[in-house]
């Protein structure tokens, strides 16, 4: 058991038995749009449920409208099994002028809902496009084949879409973790935990540069690639503000990764 895969009706019949043998994880299409609904979900639900195979659950999304993103997120939901570890927003095609918008639309609908994690898949391609890095998500997942790593942060990397997997006739989808969580984290049946959900207000900042012009050459670079609104001020950089620390946290990750900062975060009053 070692291979997480995303499957979804083009995989056809799985034989559930010997797929069990190499799958840690699956990720389960529930649907495509709010039309279409995935012909194999059901049977690929209880086919790992009966050979303990964990499980998560993906909508590929094509949301046109605010509202229209509100409506796949509930029909998301309520098509999917609510035993699933996690939910996934598929975005990988522009389908409205605001994508970010719509995307956390639709995170933030299911979190309503009452999905503990969420997170998103998005095209490498489309991630600069739809602000990808501006949207609050409990982990991020993303595609680049051909033996390269994406070039943003992320925590699950689909390195191929011609993997095979046993029990499956035809190529698989498949994914490996590539950033700080462990497969235990997506295997837990937890929320996250309210300390890291909590509604507050939390700033990063880093350590002192030399300067008060290099913390501001600083602040400039981060607000270009990352964005946050990032300021200088007594030789360090200080972000905007967070609602949550998961969000914060996230960002700390990014700024982390991207720069080789070692940032903290502060809980303002």
């Amino acid at each position: 058991m070692s291979k997480i895969a995303d499957l979804s009706h083009h995989q056809g019949i799985i034989d559930w038995s010997e797929a069990s043998k190499e799958l840690s994880l699956a990720i389960l299409r529930v649907q495509d749009g709010s039309r279409v609904q995935d012909r194999q979900y059901q049977n690929y639900v209880a086919g790992a449920k009966k050979h303990g195979v964990p499980f998560g659950n993906y909508a590929f999304c094509r949301f046109v409208s605010i509202s229209d993103a509100k409506k796949e997120a509930r029909d998301f939901w309520e098509r999917g099994d609510k035993d699933a570890l996690f939910w996934v927003a598929d975005v990988e095609v522009k389908t409205m002028d605001d994508m970010k918008a719509g995307t956390q639309t639709f995170i933030d609908e299911l979190r309503k809902l009452g999905a503990k994690r969420v997170g998103l898949y998005v095209g490498h391609h489309t991630y600069k496009l739809f602000q990808a890095d501006k949207i609050e998500a409990d982990f991020v997942w993303i595609p680049r084949y051909g033996g390269k790593k994406p070039a943003y942060s992320c925590d699950l990397h689909q390195y191929t879409e011609t993997g095979r997997l046993a029990g499956v006739k035809g190529n698989v989808d498949l994914n490996q973790l590539i950033g700080t969580k462990q497969l235990s984290w997506f295997l837990s049946k937890g929320e996250v935990k309210a300390a890291v959900i909590a509604k507050g207000k939390y700033r990063i900042y880093t350590g002192l540069f030399k300067s008060d012009a290099e913390a501001e050459r600083q602040a400039q670079l981060i607000g270009t690639n990352l964005g946050y609104k990032p300021f200088a001020k007594e030789r360090r950089v200080w972000t905007g503000v967070f609602n949550t620390l998961e969000s914060a946290m996230t960002a700390q990750r990014k700024i982390s990764q991207e720069f080789g900062f070692n940032p903290k975060i502060r809980q303002e009053k």
